[in-house]
């Protein structure tokens, strides 16, 4: 079937929404499968859903259960596949979820909201579309922007007592079994344990299930046994998740964050029970806040092994960082990770400073802020179980989210930025999506960002800054999909020299590791069994061997060049306005279908990523 898209606009005029009087109306959503609800702009999303508004929607509810009789009695199977309600249509669960008509062909219901909502309202929703593959019911950027800031947030809770609740899952208008349902994504859910047992049940096929920001309720008259067990926090997660386990035995992919005071999370019970309940699951989501060092310790060899997909996102907006997320850990010992996603997890850049160039260049350089426990001064070279501990194992690493440590003191320094980039171009050669944040990177040439072009499967690079960092046209040469200019070859020493002159600020001679440094080392031996050179890392012989290949042999680095697909340098400080649109229209002569974005403002990590996967 050929996908058609129609968006109807919920207006609160009689006559855009009359049958009778618009007939292409009519006609644009009976030849539609794909049909987007949105607010028409001169509707007001006031906190309290309107009258006019509430009519508006009885009667575009009206128009669709008409045009669904007319299919059925014309023998016609409804179009109707996807349905997408976004944010402020739906102000009054109670009063409007009950006019949606049997919408039987439908496979797909995403609503936007951000506001909490009780599970009782689920159940009319899977009464009306009992076919469903896909039910999102989360925010959107929308629903959650501050600007407009009068999108419908009200709470759409109900006081239905235990009584009136067991009706409506256990009468004889229940819900029998949804079994198409493979997808259901539910944000700020309060639910019931009764409640959810009965959705669970009734939707034995699901392959990924997301609870997230959701909260355990009581109603009133429900058994006090029941309702002192709820208060018991860490039962109230070892429930859910047993109860997922005994009847979706298919599941892949799931995630629970409940409220814990003024923030989500698990506790360390409810985790290690996601473990031991789900021991073939390959894609294990977390909230950020609440993975820590001593949950680490849960994940035994055997559920290591088995890991493919590990997601440690926020589920809230505005979180800059999360410490204590041992990611040198998981990436030493999750063989098989393919993907990780952590955007506000820390990794300290000086454990990539594998041959201690930092410690060699101390007398030149600010020595970092250390956190007792987070990083050792130096990496210990001559214990080869040591080594093993900065070594990532997941040489199949595909995607790879992550922030670099948020203090320190060496503002725009290319001995930090080499360090990073000469160790993310070396552990990760597969590698297609990088994320990464750090408070401060130097994205010059000499910065060494370049070295990522050693990544010959990489398709998407987001970088994240608090500082405005200049860049240049030699900066961004790299991604030249052919060899250097002419012109640019005959300059190249000058540019060489250059580059020295730069780097000689920072480095005291030091420009390539001596044996001595190298020779014993555990980390370099360890390196070379998995095929890699770790002795130049950090050091300018490391870039400058890039640059000399680049310019001296174009013909073979053209071989191993990455094809990008996006490149998005994004900053929270703003400058060099002029610069920047002379490198933009630089990028598009050379890469037009690049996806380029050069200090844009920094997207954040919740509305882009979490809200993506769970």
């Amino acid at each position: 079937m050929t996908p058609v898209c129609y968006t109807w606009r919920l207006q609160v005029h009689s006559h855009d929404i009359n049958i009778n009087t618009n007939q292409a109306i009519y006609d644009s959503v009976s030849t539609a499968n794909n049909i987007s609800i949105q607010l028409d702009k001169s509707v007001s999303r006031s906190m309290m859903i309107s009258s006019q508004q509430l009519v508006g929607w009885v009667r575009m509810m009206g128009l669709l259960f008409h045009l669904v009789q007319d299919q059925i009695n014309n023998q016609v199977i409804p179009r109707l596949q996807v349905l997408h309600i976004k944010e402020g249509v739906l102000g009054r669960f109670d009063i409007q979820l009950p006019q949606m008509p049997q919408l039987n062909t439908l496979t797909t219901l995403q609503i936007d909201m951000n506001a909490d909502w009780d599970i009782i309202h689920l159940f009319t929703i899977l009464s009306a579309c009992p076919n469903l593959i896909k039910l999102l019911i989360k925010p959107s950027l929308d629903a959650t922007s501050t600007s407009p800031p009068n999108i419908n947030l009200a709470p759409q809770l109900s006081n239905v007592t235990n009584d009136q609740e067991n009706a409506i899952i256990r009468g004889p208008d229940a819900i029998s079994t949804m079994p198409q349902l493979r997808i259901c994504s539910l944000y700020n859910l309060h639910f019931t344990l009764p409640a959810l047992s009965a959705f669970i049940q009734a939707s034995p096929e699901l392959r990924k299930l997301v609870l997230a920001r959701c909260s355990l309720i009581v109603r009133q008259g429900q058994e006090p046994a029941l309702a002192e067990s709820i208060s018991n926090r860490p039962n109230q997660g070892v429930s859910i998740i047993n109860l997922v386990g005994a009847y979706c035995l298919d599941i892949v992919s799931f995630h629970l964050s409940m409220t814990r005071g003024g923030s989500y999370g698990l506790e360390s019970q409810e985790v290690v029970s996601i473990v031991d309940t789900f021991p073939k699951l390959k894609v294990f989501n977390f909230a950020a806040q609440e993975f820590r060092p001593n949950l680490f310790k849960a994940f035994s060899m055997g559920v290591v092994n088995n890991i493919t997909t590990l997601n440690i996102l926020p589920v809230g907006p505005q979180t800059s960082s999360t410490p204590g997320i041992p990611l040198r850990q998981i990436l030493c010992t999750f063989v098989h990770l393919i993907h990780l996603r952590a955007p506000t997890a820390v990794y300290f850049h000086e454990d990539m400073d594998l041959n201690g160039v930092k410690e060699q260049l101390r007398d030149r350089m600010h020595r970092l802020d250390k956190r007792s426990g987070q990083s050792d001064p130096r990496i210990p070279t001559d214990d080869p179980v040591k080594a093993r501990q900065y070594i990532w194992v997941c040489r199949g690493l595909k995607t790879l989210h992550m922030t670099i440590d948020i203090s320190g003191s060496d503002t725009g320094s290319p001995v930090t930025s080499l360090i990073i980039f000469g160790f993310l171009s070396r552990m990760c050669p597969l590698l297609q999506e990088l994320h990464l944040k750090r408070w401060d990177l130097n994205l010059k040439l000499h910065g060494g960002l370049c070295l990522l072009a050693r990544l010959q499967r990489l398709e998407r690079i987001r970088i994240m800054t608090n500082f405005y960092s200049p860049m240049d046209e030699d900066a961004l040469l790299w991604i030249h999909p052919g060899p250097p200019p002419i012109w640019h070859c005959l300059l190249y020493p000058l540019l060489r020299h250059q580059i020295v002159q730069k780097l000689k600020k920072h480095y005291k001679g030091n420009f390539s590791p001596t044996g001595e440094a190298t020779t014993g080392s555990k980390l370099v031996e360890r390196g070379r069994e998995l095929e890699m050179d770790l002795s130049k890392i950090g050091y300018p012989e490391d870039l400058l061997e890039w640059m000399d290949a680049r310019h001296l042999h174009p013909k073979e680095t053209m071989r191993t060049q990455p094809n990008l697909d996006l490149l998005w340098i994004e900053c929270a400080e703003q400058g060099g306005e002029d610069s920047v649109e002379g490198l933009k229209v630089l990028v598009r002569k050379t890469r037009p279908f690049l996806d380029f974005e050069l200090y844009k403002e920094p997207m954040d990590d919740f509305y882009y990523t979490t809200l993506q996967q769970f």
